[in-house]
Order: C-alpha cells, then sequence, then structure tokens
C-alpha cells in the first residue's frame, strides 16, 4: 500500500485532542472493562483515514488493558489460557492478518461493517432498556470447543485486525458464566497480549506512514494507561448507568455517521 495517502499533519493540538479523546475512553475501559477500542478508533475514523485510526489506536489499547491484564492472579490467568486458548491463538492470527488486508478492502464496505457492529454494541450497553439476553445454560459459552473457538476467533480476529472493535469478542465473553473480574481480566489478556503482537506486526511491516506518526501513537499511551488508572481506581464512584448511557447516545451517533445515515452527514 501506499503510505503516503495516510500522511497527515500532526500539530501540538491535534495530539493534545487525540490524548483527551484516550484519556476519556480509557476512563470508560477501566471502569466498565470495556469500550477504548471502540470508542477511540470510531471517533478518530471521523477526521482520519481509517487504517491510520487503527494505527494510532494500537499502543493505546495495550497501555488500556495493562492494569486490566494484571488484574488476574497468575493462576487465574493459566486457567484463562487453558479455557480460551483457541480463540486467544486464533484471534492474534487473524488480527494481524487483519492488518495488512484493509487495503484490500473497500473503505466503504469497513466502514458500512464498523458502524453496524458499532451501533449493535451501542444498544447492547444501553442501560434504558432491559434486553432479553438471558440464556437457558449458565453453564458453559454459547459456543465451547477447540474447532468452533477457532473458527470464531478468527472471524473476529479479522474483524478486530482491521478495525481494533473487539465487541464481538467481548460479546461472546459476556455468554460464558464468569465472575467479574475473571471476565476483566480475560478481555485485558485478550486486548493487551494481542495488540503488542499487533503493534509489532505493524512496525515491522511498514504499515506505519513514518517513525514520527509510530512515536505518536506510542506517546499516546500515556493518557491511555492515565484513564484506565483513573477508570479502575475512582469507577465505583462514577455512576455506571451514567456512563454506559452517554457511550451509547455518542456511539449510536456515530456509527450512523459511519453507515451513512443521511441526518448526521454534518460532520
Amino acid at each position: 500500500s501506499d503510505n503516503g495517502t495516510l500522511s497527515v499533519e500532526f500539530t501540538a493540538v491535534t495530539v493534545g485532542l487525540i490524548g483527551l479523546l484516550f484519556f476519556v475512553a480509557a476512563i470508560v475501559e477501566g471502569s466498565s472493562g470495556f469500550g477504548f477500542p471502540v470508542i477511540s478508533t470510531v471517533t478518530l475514523a471521523l477526521f482520519l483515514e481509517l487504517q491510520l485510526a487503527v494505527l494510532l489506536a494500537i499502543p493505546g489499547i495495550v497501555a488500556s488493558n495493562i492494569k486490566l491484564a494484571r488484574s488476574l492472579s497468575p493462576r487465574q490467568k493459566e486457567q484463562a489460557a487453558t479455557r480460551f486458548w483457541p480463540l486467544i491463538v486464533a484471534i492474534l492470527v487473524a488480527s494481524v492478518v487483519g492488518l495488512f488486508v484493509i487495503d484490500d478492502v473497500p473503505v466503504s464496505l469497513i466502514e458500512l461493517g464498523l458502524g453496524l457492529i458499532t451501533l449493535s454494541f451501542a444498544v447492547y450497553k444501553q442501560p434504558f432498556v432491559d434486553l432479553p439476553l438471558d440464556r437457558s445454560d449458565p453453564d458453559s459459552c454459547l459456543i465451547e470447543g477447540t474447532g468452533p473457538m477457532l473458527a470464531l476467533g478468527s472471524a473476529f480476529g479479522l474483524i478486530f485486525g482491521m478495525t481494533n472493535v473487539g465487541v464481538q469478542i467481548v460479546a461472546y465473553l459476556k455468554t460464558c458464566p464468569l465472575k467479574h473480574i475473571f471476565f476483566v481480566g480475560v478481555v485485558g489478556i485478550v486486548f493487551f497480549g494481542v495488540n503488542v503482537i499487533r503493534f509489532f506486526g505493524a512496525a515491522a511491516g511498514g504499515l506505519y506512514p513514518s517513525l514520527t506518526v509510530m512515536g505518536i501513537a506510542l506517546v499516546l499511551m500515556v493518557p491511555a494507561y492515565a484513564g484506565a488508572y483513573v477508570g479502575i481506581q475512582y469507577g465505583r464512584r462514577l455512576s455506571l448507568y451514567g456512563i454506559r448511557a452517554l457511550v451509547s447516545i455518542v456511539l449510536t451517533v456515530v456509527s450512523l455517521r459511519l453507515i451513512g445515515f443521511p441526518l448526521i452527514r454534518f460532520f
């Protein structure tokens, strides 16, 4: 791909605004265990090319999940790896592939898919109406077994690789009977580990348009880590209802804009 098309002027103000976006998105992530990748990438995609938005957010995803990944004990991490290894391996491989094939898929198609996934997530996380999502078998995940997990992880990873949006991974883990701390930790491990590999894959593969852009992406880890820390430390004092309400409203507007909904084209 011609990375020259990804060049953009990064002024101090631009970097500061992106840093503020990452800080707020990471507070949501730290307090609720979800949100940073979709909020940061989807918002950036309104103003930057999708591939550049994806690349800028990868180190931030790592930073916002450091503390979440560390929230599990070594024994719990071992349990998580044993139970979900086919899913984790498939997501890892497919998400790196997704980074490199993003140029081969029409942007409009990716944005449509991104918008639909984001809209589904916004509806799923909204606190206004209780959705009848209770399952008849609370003792197992919706899909179990090595083969099905590998297939599911491959599909999830490809989408994640192209868009940074991993809500499908979160939604799947939500169907598993996991305690909240274990769920948050597993999400943290998946998003932390996978994105470390994705960053090195993108850097080695020459996907970053310049060393400056790569440096900016790394600097943006600071507000992402700080936001996650604030979210974890003080998240219980924040209104989770308020956070979910705000996130669902913002993501609904953004997703409609990505889908191309005509009333939101003034952005």
